[in-house]
């Protein structure tokens, strides 16, 4: 008799920041669309057989949780499980509990479901745990704290209005795995969310490049606002900008702002100063900055985006601050920008930031003045590439265009790395031309001195060395700040590995590197243009962690003139290149 789909396991949570705090827990999804009776199932907690009470259901299409302990689940998801091991308000215990909370072992342990009748049902084995019943094969690796086993996701599902249809069947530690290549392609942290994957549409966007004219856009942008602003930016030491978003406070406009708290380098005073008057102003400022405990949902909030009025979005590849954004044109960090009329992404950009701002989540801070930050590092500070103040001749000008231009959002770390959509599949989408800017584009990635091409590939890289083996014209221009001739990953080293291998393959490659001095300009840009007629603008390095731990936002932008002007951008820049 045909039963139809059965609940399956989605996460498992066993290696908490604190150990012994009972934060673990397992999440079920029922992929049917009719709700499933699991009264008398058993969940095995490892060596500890849980059984559901009467009553307990999963509905078509949803989820359940059961954790460890209700108060401690409840601190990392701001929400209160479906079931725990011991009662709580609100949350009925598993019968057969008794055993302690945090009873699954960070190195090695099994979860199983059982129907019922006691049969097998799904099962995820992880560390040096034996096999269990119905698990085939070695475990599935064992996880840093906070780490999140997710169950693999069928790209092809991704849509819309769909985060993705899980793999099954289970049973094996491939339906465990993020991907087909040597990185998971998806690394989730414990607090973290899921996002589709939606194409809109924009009435028109505004084109505009850093550092000739990315002042000039913010300011009409952000001058425009007449009832709401939501900001995400990594960096914000522009205090011109500052000036225009406390004008915007004066007009009655709501503020939201959303930033790292704990930057690579620190935070610079300057930052510190525009938010402490931001919001004493009347902005909402909140902050991503890690517990005492460890609990942070991504390394980095490095996403430069913005929302007015419910309908104008503004992505970036840049900060705001003084050398991507200066307030005349003049020497800088060369990024792209788009201000895009659409309600509909802006509703999307406007759920992922009040996701990411959640004021129950305990790593987004209310900035007051009572809050600490990391001031910067004066060694790392120091070793910033000083651009001589000199005026641009011939400034590239925003550019208004109507629509309706076709908007794909790409958020990291849900997206950036997978391996159909994002930017391996615009790269996979190129069929005659693909002209790529990069700060700094690695020639592996990995962060010990033993790592290599073999064993830590980038797959970026790699996907472009496949779009050239099948007859793509491939441009690459990289940044030439900070080479470093004895860093195996320099610029410099991926420059060679390129033309050596279109000398050998008779590919059509060429590459270039950005000559700082000659143009004054230091390439922070982390663009694409595919065939003349897609676009990608983002926030996420080709780096390794920067698409599977940070918060990014990027957008692929389908039309033939928003490629033509950032083609026209990135000619100019090629012919500054050596």
């Amino acid at each position: 008799m045909d039963i139809g789909p059965r609940p399956l396991l989605a996460e498992v949570y066993v290696s908490d920041y604190t150990p012994g705090s009972g934060a673990v827990y397992v999440r079920l999804f029922n992929p049917g669309p009719n709700p499933v009776d699991l009264s008398g199932w058993t969940l095995e907690w490892s060596t500890l057989p849980l059984d559901f009470p009467g009553g307990a259901t999963i509905s078509g299409g949803g989820s359940l949780y059961v954790a460890g302990d209700a108060m401690a689940f409840r601190q990392n998801l701001t929400h209160l499980p479906d079931f725990a091991l011991t009662a709580f308000p609100g949350v009925p215990a598993m019968a057969g509990n008794g055993a302690p909370a945090a009873a699954l072992d960070a190195a090695r342990g099994h979860v199983r479901l059982l129907d019922v009748r006691g049969a097998f049902v799904d099962a995820l084995v992880w560390g040096t745990a034996p096999a269990s019943d119905g698990w085939t094969g070695p475990g599935a690796p064992a996880l840093d704290p906070g780490l999140v086993y997710l169950r693999a996701i069928d790209e092809a599902s991704l849509s819309p209005v769909s985060t993705g249809n899980f793999v099954t069947p289970g049973g094996t530690a491939a339906a465990w795995k993020q991907g087909t290549a040597w990185l998971p392609r998806r690394q989730m942290r414990v607090g973290q969310g899921a996002f589709p994957y939606p194409t809109f549409a924009a009435n028109s966007a505004v084109t505009f490049t850093m550092p000739d004219s990315g002042f000039a856009a913010l300011q009409d942008y952000l001058d425009g606002a007449r009832q709401s602003l939501d900001i995400n930016i990594y960096l914000f030491t522009q205090d011109a900008l500052a000036v225009h978003v406390q004008a915007a406070l004066q007009r009655g406009v709501a503020v939201r702002m959303f930033l790292e708290g704990q930057p690579f380098e620190g935070v610079p005073p300057l930052m510190r100063q525009n938010l402490d008057q931001l919001r004493q102003a009347g902005a909402q400022v909140r902050i991503l900055k890690g517990t005492s405990g460890g609990f942070k949902r991504y390394h980095y909030d490095h996403a430069k985006y913005a929302v007015v009025d419910g309908h104008l979005c503004l992505i970036m590849s840049d900060n705001w601050t003084r050398t991507s954004v200066p307030v005349t044109a003049q020497s800088g960090n060369r990024g792209w920008g788009v201000i895009l009329d659409s309600p509909e992404l802006a509703a999307h950009l406007t759920h992922v930031l009040a996701c990411d701002f959640n004021p129950l989540s305990p790593d987004s801070v209310l900035l007051d003045a009572g809050v600490k930050i990391p001031e910067p590092v004066p060694a790392l500070t120091a070793a910033e590439l000083e651009l001589e103040p000199v005026p641009l001749t011939n400034p590239i000008q925003p550019i208004r265009m109507d629509g309706p231009i076709a908007v794909t959002p790409m958020l990291a770390p849900e997206h950036a790395l997978l391996e159909s959509p994002g930017i391996a599949g615009l790269i996979r989408s190129a069929t005659t031309s693909l002209d790529v800017q990069q700060a700094d584009l690695q020639l592996f990635w990995g962060y010990e001195p033993t790592d290599s091409m073999e064993t830590m590939p980038n797959l970026y890289l790699q996907e472009l060395v496949t779009a050239a083996r099948r007859g793509v014209r491939l441009r690459v221009l990289m940044d030439g700040g900070h080479l470093d001739a004895t860093n195996p990953r320099d610029n410099t080293f991926t420059q060679k590995y390129l033309q050596d291998l279109a000398a050998v393959e008779h590919l059509d490659i060429q590459v270039r590197i950005l000559d700082h001095r000659a143009t004054h300009l230091s390439i922070h840009n982390k663009g694409v243009i595919a065939d003349e007629s897609r676009v990608l603008v983002s926030s996420v390095n080709w780096t390794q962690n920067s698409p599977l731990n940070n918060r990014e936002m990027a957008v692929v932008l389908n039309h033939p003139a928003v490629a033509a002007y950032f083609g026209t951008v990135f000619d100019r820049d090629w012919a500054g290149g050596k």
